[in-house]
C-alpha cells in the first residue's frame, strides 16, 4: 500500500461510489455546476479514494455524494489518496464464485462478510487477475507511481 495524492480527471477510472444520503444527492447535484465544477485537490481532505491494482478501480471512502455529481456532470477532476497493490496475491489465492480458496491447497478461506459483499469482491478481484493476464495497464495514468 502506498500513500500517494494523485489528481485524475472524475471519470477517467471507474470509481465505486457509495452515497446513502438523498438529500445529500440532491444538494450535490444542485452546488456542483459550470459555475462550480469539483475540485478534488482543493476538498482533498474530505476524500478517501483508493486505486486498487491491478483491477483498475477506485473505491471511495469520502466524498461520495460529491464525486457522484461530479461524475454525472463529467466535470472536474478528483484525487487518489492510496494505491493498493494486489498482485502478490494472485500466486497465492483464487476467487471460484462463492469462496476465496487458497491455491496451494484448495482451502476455503473463511471470511465474516456479508455474502454480496463476499461475491463482488471475489469477482472484482477476478477481473484484476484477467487485467493482468491480458496485459492491461494503466501506464499512461498511473505507470510512474507503480512503475509500469
Amino acid at each position: 500500500m502506498e500513500k500517494v495524492h494523485m489528481k485524475i480527471g472524475i471519470n477517467k477510472l471507474p470509481i465505486l461510489l457509495n452515497p446513502w444520503n438523498g438529500e445529500r444527492i440532491l444538494d450535490n447535484f444542485i452546488g456542483i455546476n459550470d459555475d462550480n465544477v469539483f475540485d478534488g485537490v482543493l476538498f482533498s481532505s474530505n476524500i478517501q479514494n483508493h486505486y486498487l491494482y491491478p483491477m483498475n478501480i477506485i473505491v471511495c471512502k469520502g466524498a461520495n455524494h460529491s464525486q457522484l455529481s461530479a461524475r454525472y456532470q463529467n466535470k472536474g477532476e478528483t484525487v487518489i489518496n492510496e494505491i493498493k497493490n494486489f498482485t502478490s496475491l494472485y500466486d497465492k489465492v483464487k476467487f471460484d464464485g462463492a469462496n476465496y480458496i487458497k491455491v496451494e491447497d484448495n482451502a476455503i478461506i473463511e471470511m465474516e462478510y456479508d455474502e454480496n459483499i463476499l461475491f463482488y469482491s471475489g469477482v472484482i478481484f477476478e477481473l484484476g487477475r484477467y487485467l493482468l493476464g491480458g496485459n492491461y495497464s494503466n501506464s499512461d495514468i498511473l505507470g510512474s507511481y507503480l512503475n509500469l
